[in-house]
C-alpha cells in the first residue's frame, strides 16, 4: 500500500492503545491482527481500527505477507521523527515497572 503519509502528531502518538501497538511490533518481524491482540490485550477490531491510524501516519505499515488472511504489520520507528521513538520508549518503560 503505497499511498502518501501525514506527519504524525502528538495526540496520534500519545494514546495509550497505539503506544501499546508500537510497542508490541517489531520492524522486521511482521504480526498479524490477532497476535498484536494478543501482545496488547485489545480486541482485534479495535487493533485494527488502531493500526490503521497508525498507518495513516506512516508510523507502521503493512508488508507484502499475509498470515491466514491477514495483513502483517511491521513498525517504522526508524523513519519517524524522534520525539515518536522517545515516546514509545517511554511507554515501554511504564509498561515493565
Amino acid at each position: 500500500m503505497s499511498r502518501p503519509h501525514r506527519p504524525p502528531r502528538r495526540a496520534v502518538v500519545e494514546h495509550d492503545a497505539r503506544l501499546d501497538i508500537l510497542c508490541s511490533l517489531h520492524p522486521t518481524e511482521p504480526m498479524g491482527i490477532a497476535q498484536v491482540s494478543s501482545k496488547t490485550g485489545m480486541r482485534p477490531r479495535r487493533a485494527t481500527h488502531h493500526l490503521r491510524i497508525l498507518d495513516s501516519f506512516g508510523l507502521v505499515s503493512e508488508t507484502d505477507d499475509v498470515e491466514d488472511g491477514q495483513a502483517l504489520y511491521v513498525t517504522r520507528l526508524k523513519e519517524s521523527p524522534a520525539w515518536v521513538t522517545r515516546a514509545v520508549n517511554h511507554h515501554r518503560q511504564a509498561r515493565a515497572e
